[in-house]
């Protein structure tokens, strides 16, 4: 099978399911949460009920529109806390920062 058709086939199998793991009472810290994979991420997090989920992210003002869209996906889970926190890796200081509010 010619590599394109194989790459195109794989492409179409149903991926698995995830799994249905009760997270409450627990804390997750998404770096680059506010788009993309950890977007999603977030969302299926919030489904599964954690406690809280934190937004690292390089601009709070993207960050608290993602915590909003968020809320509005995922509807019957309000119960979880979303905190958008800045940190770009590309600042020291603002790593520094992001891990003293950590402790």
């Amino acid at each position: 099978m010619p590599f394109i058709t194989r790459s195109v086939a794989s492409q179409m199998k149903t991926l698995p399911p995830l799994p249905n793991t009760n997270l409450s009472g627990k804390v997750y810290i998404i770096t680059g949460g506010n788009s993309g994979i950890g977007f999603e991420v977030a969302k299926h997090l919030v489904e599964r009920g954690a406690a809280k989920i934190i937004l690292a992210v390089r601009d709070v003002k993207k960050g608290e529109s993602a915590r909003t869209d968020l809320l509005q996906d995922v509807k019957g889970h309000r119960s979880t806390m979303i905190e958008a926190w800045k940190v770009d890796m590309s600042s020291f200081e603002t790593v520094k920062q992001f891990a003293q509010r950590c402790e």
